[in-house]
């Protein structure tokens, strides 16, 4: 699958080690720089303005964040590359001279990673950091904008008129290029995950024998459970780990942003950024519930086929029911669910709470 996704991002999934160690290089490069140019600590007349190493959402927060994203996504995807060739013993070819499914797939999703998922990457990234930080990003060209907050990012240029105002220009662009990037990873990292996840969801998989009325590709192949996976989840127990995974970073995100949200509300009020991050994750989780999570879980099967549909080798012998949760219990599967939901409601509130203080009379 890798090398569906370009040079750069190959190398990235193929060397996780090495790109955590780039990465971790280029943070400790800006944290030099800003010392260099009297940034990386309070600084001003009464050391009034926080610098970028002390900033707790910026230096230590990027030092060590960047590298561990960088290195347990690439982990990620290899674990989703691993879970779509295990699909290759229940997804059998209608045609016998159609390619196996992992195949296929790879196919189909290195178009959908050059012409859909990257574009959207780069421009939600891209959207995130220009919408909410364009001032803070060109202070030092001599921007007038009434800054929430005076930082390293706002005022650093005017508090250091020796140093040319362009090195100041130069660090603002490198450290909010790697607040996109954050964004980026994750960005095409929950589309990547949700992309199979989806397409899979969309198959009629409460039948054998069956296969999808969509145009899909999937429609060439035939879904044949193995009931006699010792794991009780039909084949699927590799997806699972993806499934829960995505569920998992949707929930990290929820939880980041809420936090974000709330340093913002408490210290210097509610701004663009924490919008863009609420509207983001508003929609995010109920799009995610309604396409794929809930297809996934309720389109499995909780009881074992008649005795005449199975297969000549498991006929006679006693298999158990196929276990229908990923969690193995519904009540966890859903309580897991559930808690996401509940950290999601609460940040949904501080949202309309700033938009009806804000724009409601």
């Amino acid at each position: 699958m890798f090398e569906k996704m370009g040079p750069l991002h190959s190398y990235w999934l193929n060397y996780p080690a090495k790109s955590a160690l780039f990465s971790f290089l280029f943070i400790g490069f800006l944290c030099v720089y800003a010392a260099l140019i009297g940034i990386a600590f309070n600084f001003g007349p009464n050391h009034e303005y926080q610098g970028f190493v002390n900033a707790v959402n910026w230096g230590p927060a990027f030092l060590i964040g960047m590298p561990l994203i960088v290195f347990v996504v690439a982990l990620l995807f290899r674990l989703l590359n691993n879970a779509l060739l295990s699909l290759d013993n229940i997804l059998i070819a209608n045609d016998g001279a159609t390619q196996p499914f992992s195949i296929e797939f790879f196919e189909h999703f290195g178009k959908a990673w050059k012409y859909y998922i990257v574009p959207i990457g780069l421009f939600i990234s891209l959207g995130i950091v220009l919408g909410a930080d364009f001032n803070s990003i060109f202070a030092p060209l001599g921007a007038t904008a009434d800054f929430v907050e005076k930082d390293w990012t706002s005022v650093g240029y005017a508090q250091h008129l020796d140093t040319p105002s362009w090195l100041f220009l130069l660090f603002n662009i490198l450290a909010f290029f790697a607040e996109g990037l954050f964004a980026y990873i994750g960005v095409v990292t929950i589309f990547s995950m949700a992309y199979p996840l989806y397409l899979f969801a969309k198959f009629n998989i409460g039948e054998d024998d069956k296969t999808t009325s969509s145009r899909s590709f999937i429609n060439q192949y035939t879904l044949k459970w193995n009931y006699n996976d010792a794991h009780g989840r039909c084949g699927l127990h590799k997806l699972d780990k993806v499934f829960m995974t995505y569920v998992g970073l949707i929930g990290i995100g929820i939880v980041l942003a809420l936090a974000s949200v709330l340093k913002n509300k408490y210290t210097t009020g509610i701004d663009t950024g924490s919008l863009i991050l609420i509207v983001g994750i508003g929609l995010l989780l109920p799009l995610s519930f309604v396409w794929i999570i809930l297809p996934y879980w309720i389109k499995f099967p909780a009881k074992l086929p008649p005795e005449e549909r199975l297969s000549t080798e498991l006929k006679g012998l006693s298999l158990p029911d196929p276990k229908p949760w990923p969690l193995g219990s519904e009540k966890l599967s859903w309580g897991f669910l559930m808690a996401i939901s509940a950290f999601w409601v609460y940040l949904m509130k501080h949202g309309f709470d700033y938009i009806i203080d804000k724009y409601i009379p």
